[in-house]
C-alpha cells in the first residue's frame, strides 16, 4: 500500500536491496558534499540555531512565571505536609 505522493524512482535505480542500499548511500554522500560545497549545511545551521533561540526567547517569561507557581504550590505542600 502506498499512501505517499512521491516522484518515481529513475530508470536506472538498482531493485535489489543491496543495490539500493549502496545506491541510497551513494546519494546520501552526494547530498551532504552538495551541502558542504554550497554553504547549505552552515546556512540551515545558523537558521536553526535562530529558530530556536527565538523560540526559547518567545517562552522565557512564561516559563519563569511556571516555575515560580510551581514553586509556590511546592512550598504550600510541604506546609500542608508539615502541619
Amino acid at each position: 500500500m502506498d499512501v505517499h505522493d512521491h516522484p518515481d524512482l529513475p530508470g536506472d535505480a538498482p531493485t535489489g536491496y543491496e543495490g539500493k542500499k549502496e545506491y541510497e548511500i551513494a546519494f546520501a554522500v552526494d547530498l551532504a558534499a552538495c551541502g558542504d560545497e554550497t554553504g547549505y549545511r552552515e546556512a540551515a545551521e545558523e537558521e536553526w540555531a535562530v529558530s530556536r533561540n527565538d523560540l526559547y526567547l518567545s517562552i522565557e517569561v512564561a516559563t519563569y512565571v511556571w516555575q515560580d507557581e510551581v514553586r509556590a504550590a511546592l512550598e504550600k505542600a510541604q506546609e500542608v505536609l508539615e502541619a
